[in-house]
Formats: structure tokens, sequence, C-alpha cells
């Protein structure tokens, strides 16, 4: 051990570690989300058939955008998006305020992934709700912004299987739209 010259003293990786399970320290996992189906598997409300056929329709979406991933064309652009957990505004100790100043913020992000570059559409819940109007709108917003310069690009779509995003009339109404409008073909997957 080595000291500082403000007393502190440090240590090699061992020693740290040695502390660190010593005090029965953790670094925190985020919670992965997990649909209804494997939940329904770890407590045994499903059999396992269902379950392998769950996992088996799984695969193939990813199969499929890793494929798309990979594709080197340059008049296709890959999206993926999704929803962040709906996060809390103005954290106030007062317990007085503690309630009154919640303020629900969502936050849908949308990667582009064959530029890598995340874009965020944040709101509060003064602002919208959470409905296929509001995700109608990012998305078609978004699709109209990016290159439209090239008549003959197609934009592939991955999201997860939440009604609100994907799964409903108006949001393919709002995709068939935009793309009548921009002359683009758009796949959703």
């Amino acid at each position: 051990m080595e000291e500082e010259g403000n007393g502190n003293r440090i240590v090699s990786i061992t020693t740290f570690n040695d502390q660190f399970d010593a005090h029965n320290l953790g670094i925190f996992s985020p919670k992965k989300d997990q649909c209804d189906v494997c939940c329904s598997f770890k407590t045994k409300n499903i059999t396992e058939e269902e379950y392998t056929n769950h996992l088996h329709k799984k695969e193939e979406p990813r199969a499929e955008k890793k494929e798309d991933k990979d594709n080197d064309d340059v008049s296709t652009v890959v999206l993926t998006m999704d929803m962040q957990a709906v996060l809390l505004a103005l954290s106030l100790k007062a317990s007085a305020l503690y309630y009154k100043t919640k303020l629900k913020v969502h936050n849908f992000t949308i990667f582009d992934i064959n530029t890598a570059e995340g874009h965020c559409f944040l709101w509060d819940e003064s602002e919208g709700g959470v409905t296929a109007d509001e995700f109608a709108t990012a998305i078609c917003e978004f699709i109209n912004k990016i290159k439209l310069d090239m008549p003959t690009i197609k934009k592939i779509i991955f999201s997860d299987g939440c009604t609100f995003q994907n799964r409903n009339a108006v949001m393919a109404n709002a995709l068939l739209l935009t793309a009548v409008q921009t002359g683009v073909t758009i796949q959703q997957n």
C-alpha cells in the first residue's frame, strides 16, 4: 500500500476485491424486461412446449435484425426503438410536496443501426400519454426527417411487442400514410 499526499491509502485490486466481498457488496444490475409468456413459464402456468414455441418465435426476428444489420445496402435504414421505463421528475424530500410534484416523464428512443445514432423523444404527462398516437407521431416525424432525398430508400423498423408501439391500426395507418407521402418503403418487424 502507498500513501497519497492527502492521507488516503492506495490499495491493490486484490485488497479492494477482498474488502468488497467481505462487506457483502455488489454492483447493481438493472432488471431486464420479461414478457408475460416467460414469466408464466417460470411460474409453471404454461407448458414447456408453449415456451419452446415462444422462444423459437423470439429468435426469428433477432435473426432478421442481424441479417438487416449486416446488410451493406446504403439505401436501407434499419431502426430499433423502445420506450424507457417511466421517469419521475422533481425528486423532492419535503413530505408535503412529495406526492404533489411527481411528474411522469416518458422517453421513447429510436436508434439508427447504420449510423449508430440514437434519438430521444421526451415528453411529460401534461403533453401527452403513452398511446399509439404519441408513438406514431414520433416514428413518422423521425422517418420524415431522415434521408428524404433518396426516393428508393427502404426503412426497416424493429420494436418489441408493445401494443401501443406497433400492434395497432393507428400505427399501421400512420406508417402507410408516411410511406405514400414520402415514396419510401417501410417494413415494420
